[in-house]
């Protein structure tokens, strides 16, 4: 009975290129949208008449919101495989992103 190595064990279990090239572009998006956020802090308080204090919750709010959905992901893909749940909740995320527009 042939065993594997532990090297051998770790090159099999690596992500292919095409879910790394996925993950890059996904942690891309999330920075461009929340600093999208926060450069609209201006304009969106500007336009409501708001103060710092409600503009910091709505920072927060998407925040949250944003973590909450990452961690539901997070478990779908724990549940159902990531390769399966990963590209469709980036396209999700994506179709969500471009109907504002």
């Amino acid at each position: 009975m042939q065993t594997e190595t532990p090297a051998e064990v770790l090159i099999s279990t690596r992500p292919s290129v095409s879910l790394k090239r996925w993950r890059c572009f996904a942690v891309l998006d999330a920075q461009i949208d929340t600093s999208a956020v926060n450069l609209a802090m201006r304009p969106i308080g500007a336009n409501l008449n708001v103060g710092i204090g409600v503009l910091q919750w709505i920072v927060g709010s998407y925040n949250l919101v944003h973590a909450v959905l990452l961690l539901t992901g997070g478990l779908l893909a724990d549940l159902s495989g990531r390769r399966r749940i990963f590209p469709v909740a980036s396209l999700l995320y994506a179709v969500d992103r471009s109907l504002p527009c």
